[in-house]
C-alpha cells in the first residue's frame, strides 16, 4: 500500500506546481517526470473495483397442470360441466362465462385447470353424498357458479349442514340459492345465521323463513340481521299487528332491509305528504314505493299528470289508491293517459274511479283488446256500452273465451287479429291497425266509411290517411259518422280536419261525453 501512495503523492505535488507555479513548471526535473509516470503505471495496472453481487432471484414453482387462457378455460369449464352435470351446450357456455367473469373480477389470469376440476369433483361428489339429485346440483351450479371453486371442508360443508338441520331439504336449498345468488358467500357465522334468525323472530316459523327465502332477492343480505327486526318494531309502533306485518312481507321485503332512519322518514312522508295511513292496506305499497323512488322522481312524475289537466288533490287520490301507478316511467304514464284521455275520452274522474287502467300494458293487453271490442261493437256483437275496464281485468283464458271464440264464425281472422298474426307488418302500427280492419271488415264497408266523410267535403287520400294514423276511428259505424260529421260541421261549424286534430269525437255518442262538454 505504502508503495502504490507514495507515486500518487509525488503525482499530486508536481500537478499543484504545474498550476501555481507556471515558471517552474516549465522546466520539470527528472524526479518528477519520474514519478509522474510511475504514477501512470500504477493506475493504470490498478485492478477495477468488482461490481456489487446481483440481487438473489426467486423462481415461483409452477404448480403440476397447465395454465388456461381465458377462452380456453371457458370451453374447458363448459365441456366439464357438459359431462358431469349433463349440462346443454348453451347452458354450460353461459355457465362458464359467468366464472369467467368473476375470475376476471378477483384479477386472476392464468387458471391451473387440473386444481379447477380437481376441486369441481370434490364439491359435486360432497353434495351428491348430502343427498342432492344432479337436476337440483344442476340449479345449485346454474344459480351460483362459483359454488365449484369452493372449499368442501372449510366452506361450503359447514354451511349445508346448517341448512339441513334447520329442516331444509335439498331440494328447498337449491330452490333458495338460486334466489338468493349470493347466499353462500357469506360467513356462516357472521351472516348467513343471524339473518335466518332475524327472519325466525318476525316471521314466526322455519316454514315463513323459507317462503320467504324462495320468494323474495334480498340484494344485500347482510341487512336483514342488522335492520330486520329493528324495522318491524317501528311498524308494531305505529299499531300495525305482527299478523299483518307477516302478510305484507309475503308480497315484498325490501322496505325492512332498509336503514331505520330510512324507513322513519319514509313512513312519515306516506302519511303526511300522500296521506297513507298505517291502517290502509296500501300503507305497505306506498312505504316501499318512496323507498324506491326519490322526491324528485315522483315530483317529475306528478308534473305529468298535471299535464293533463290532473290538480294536486286528484293525484294524491290517485296515490293513495293505487301507488304501484307512480313505479311506472314518466313516458309509461305519459302514454296510457294520452290514450285514455285523448283517444278514448276518459276524464280524471273515470281514471279515478278505476285506477289499475293504468297498470295494464298498453301494446300487449289494451289496445288489441280495445281493438277487438270495437269490432264486436261495431257488428252489434255486443253491448255497445260495454266498458273496456271489463274486459282489461279479466285473464287471457278468459277473455278468449267470452270475446274471441264466440264471435269466430261472425267476424273473420277475430283471433288472429287479437293475437297479431298479420304477416310482414309491425304490431301495433298504423299500417298494421288498418290492415287488420280490412281483414275484420270488408272492403266495401272501409270504402263505404271513407264515402262518409267524402260526402262533407273530404279528400279520399285525407281520409285514408286518417284511419291509418287513428285506426279506431273505423270502428265507428257508417251511419254514426255521418251524424257526427252534421253535427260538428253543420251545427257548429266545424272543418273537417278538425276530426284529425280530434279523431276521439268520433268514438263518443252525443249523448254521452260530448254532451257534457257542450
Amino acid at each position: 500500500m505504502a508503495t502504490l501512495l507514495l507515486p500518487i503523492c509525488f503525482f499530486r505535488c508536481n500537478l499543484q506546481r504545474q498550476i501555481f507555479c507556471p515558471a517552474s513548471a516549465t522546466a520539470p526535473t527528472t524526479t518528477a517526470k519520474t514519478a509522474s509516470t510511475t504514477a501512470k503505471t500504477a493506475l493504470t495496472t490498478a485492478p477495477p473495483p468488482s461490481p456489487p453481487p446481483p440481487p438473489p432471484t426467486t423462481t415461483r414453482r409452477r404448480k403440476k397442470g397447465s395454465g388456461f387462457s381465458e377462452p380456453d378455460y371457458r370451453a374447458s369449464v363448459a365441456d366439464f360441466l357438459v359431462d358431469s352435470l349433463e349440462f346443454s351446450k348453451k347452458e354450460a357456455l353461459s355457465t362458464s362465462t359467468e366464472l369467467t367473469k368473476l375470475r376476471q373480477s378477483r384479477g386472476v389470469t392464468k387458471v391451473c385447470a387440473a386444481d379447477f376440476q380437481r376441486n369441481a369433483e370434490l364439491v359435486i361428489r360432497f353434495l351428491e353424498q348430502k343427498g342432492f339429485e344432479k337436476p337440483q346440483i344442476r340449479k345449485l351450479v346454474s344459480a351460483m357458479p362459483q359454488i365449484l371453486t369452493f372449499k368442501v371442508e372449510a366452506n361450503l360443508e359447514p354451511k349445508m349442514n346448517y341448512f339441513l338441520e334447520l329442516g331444509f331439504s335439498t331440494s328447498d336449498i337449491a330452490d333458495v340459492v338460486s334466489t338468493q345468488h349470493t347466499i353462500l358467500n357469506f360467513g356462516l357465522d357472521s351472516t348467513i345465521r343471524p339473518a335466518i334468525e332475524a327472519l325466525r323472530t318476525v316471521m314466526g316459523s322455519v316454514e315463513n323463513v323459507l317462503r320467504v327465502m324462495k320468494r323474495f332477492r334480498f340484494y344485500y343480505f347482510p341487512h336483514i340481521p342488522r335492520y330486520f327486526v329493528q324495522n318491524v318494531s317501528l311498524l308494531q309502533a305505529l299499531g300495525i299487528p305482527i299478523e299483518s306485518i307477516r302478510k305484507c312481507i309475503f308480497q315484498l321485503c325490501a322496505p325492512l332491509t332498509q336503514k331505520p332512519e330510512t324507513l322513519r322518514d319514509r313512513v312519515d312522508r306516506a302519511e303526511a305528504k300522500w296521506g297513507v295511513s298505517p291502517s290502509s292496506n296500501m300503507f305497505f305499497l306506498a312505504v316501499d314505493l318512496l323507498c324506491r323512488i326519490n322526491e324528485e322522481n315522483l315530483d317529475s312524475k306528478c308534473r305529468v299528470f298535471e299535464s293533463f289537466g290532473w290538480d294536486r288533490s286528484d293525484i294524491v287520490d290517485l296515490f293513495r289508491r293505487v301507488p304501484f301507478c307512480f313505479g311506472l316511467s314518466e313516458g309509461n304514464i305519459k302514454a296510457k293517459l294520452r290514450f285514455y284521455m285523448n283517444e278514448l275520452g276518459y276524464d280524471v274522474g273515470f281514471i279515478l274511479k278505476y285506477p289499475s287502467l293504468l297498470l295494464y300494458s298498453l301494446e300487449k293487453r289494451v289496445r288489441p283488446r280495445h281493438l277487438v271490442l270495437q269490432i264486436l261493437k261495431d257488428g252489434g256483437l255486443v253491448d255497445e256500452n260495454l266498458l273496456l275496464f271489463k274486459a282489461l281485468w279479466m285473464t287471457e283464458s278468459k277473455f278468449l273465451k267470452q270475446y274471441i271464440q264466440p264471435f269466430e264464425d261472425a267476424v273473420p281472422n277475430l283471433h288472429d287479429i287479437y293475437v297479431n298474426r298479420i304477416v310482414g307488418v309491425p304490431p301495433h302500427s298504423p299500417m298494421f291497425l288498418y290492415d287488420v280492419r280490412l281483414q275484420g271488415y270488408s272492403k266495401m264497408n272501409v270504402e263505404a266509411k271513407c264515402q262518409a266523410f267524402e260526402g262533407f267535403g273530404r279528400a279520399q287520400s285525407d281520409v285514408v290517411d286518417l284511419f291509418r294514423h287513428k285506426s279506431y276511428c273505423l270502428t265507428t259505424s257508417q251511419a254514426k259518422i255521418k251524424f257526427l260529421l252534421s253535427f260538428f260541421m253543420n251545427e257548429l261549424d266545424h272543418d273537417p280536419g278538425y276530426f284529425v286534430a280530434h279523431p276521439a269525437l268520433l268514438c263518443n255518442g252525443l249523448g254521452g261525453e260530448l254532451c257534457k262538454g257542450l
